[in-house]
């Protein structure tokens, strides 16, 4: 006898996940199935596992389709959001080497588009540079800096968004 469960609702999820998956396994233990759109599937669930599919348009059971008693299986159509990975990280900021002699790595990442601004400033907060100030779309970025004029000394990297600041401390030697 083949047990569903089906309901509808609406989910918010921050992971990334496919427009439609299509699969056919054997599923065992506790497993997680989602699609934004739709699910195909003609797995084979074992006994005591508990799985559970979510698609936002539907989900097709095809024929091999089998769930083994003392199985838990649920159906779910809702909305199901994905969000790029890059969308689960947080605004960061790294320099390296630090502490450094000559050239400086800078890498950042943004999790969403926004306005931008690096700058490098002593520790008084006198401005030394400013590398970027334009908007920039949502992902990772790298530059390099040629640091061999400054003087040796303790200086601060600045990273700010329309909604976050960072700020990294180096060394030059």
């Amino acid at each position: 006898m083949l047990g569903i469960v089906l309901a509808v609702g609406s989910l918010a999820q921050a992971q990334t996940y496919p427009d439609t998956d299509e699969f056919s396994q054997n599923l065992a233990g506790q497993v997680e199935k989602k699609a934004v759109a739709s699910i195909r599937s003609s797995s084979q669930i074992g006994a005591n596992a508990q799985v559970g599919f979510t698609a936002g348009q539907f989900i097709e059971l095809t024929p091999g389709f089998d769930v083994r008693p003392g199985a838990v299986f649920s159906a779910l159509i809702a909305r199901v959001e994905s969000k790029p990975l890059g969308d689960a990280r947080p605004l960061s900021l790294s320099v390296f080497p630090n502490p450094f002699r000559d050239v400086a790595t800078i890498e950042y990442f943004l999790p969403a588009d926004s306005p931008v601004r690096l700058n490098l400033v002593s520790v008084q907060g006198r401005e030394i540079r400013e590398f970027v100030n334009a908007s920039q779309k949502a992902g990772e970025y790298m530059l390099q800096y040629d640091g061999r004029a400054l003087s040796t000394g303790i200086y601060l990297y600045i990273l700010a968004t329309a909604t976050e600041r960072k700020t990294f401390k180096v060394i030059k030697e």
